[in-house]
């Protein structure tokens, strides 16, 4: 068997050599090669929604809520908060990691002070 009809293996090689040169291809190859931070990946909010959702931190605590929807929600590098109210009128805040098949989801229950007004989340723990 020969290469292509009306080809023959100094033309192939030739061809070979040259997409092997080309700056194109390492072009396409790096790009290929390369995943941006994920702090720089769009995130959405109903992604990472969806993520808490699946974990096993959210089952566990679900029944603890007011709303199965939070009333707010922010983004920290590669972090998603939400925030709920739950039955004990405290809010209970959720942390999910935005990578992985399987991500993080870390959750705290923070108390409110005494004139009602939201806390200043600092940090978050399991």
């Amino acid at each position: 068997m020969g290469p292509a009809p009306g080809l023959s293996w100094w033309t192939l090689a030739g061809v070979v050599v040259l997409a092997a040169l080309s700056p194109e291809l390492e072009e396409a190859v790096d790009r290929l090669r390369y995943r941006a931070p994920c702090e720089q990946r769009p995130a959405s909010e109903s992604v990472g929604l969806a993520k808490l959702r699946a974990s096993a931190t959210w089952r566990s605590h679900a029944d603890q809520l007011a709303s199965a929807e939070p009333y707010d929600s922010w983004r920290e590098m590669c972090w998603r908060f939400f925030v709920f109210e739950n039955v004990n009128e405290d809010d209970t805040v959720f942390a999910v990691y935005l990578t992985g098949r399987h991500p993080a989801v870390r959750m705290a229950v923070v108390g409110r002070d005494d004139s009602g007004s939201m806390p200043e989340y600092t940090a978050v723990s399991a």
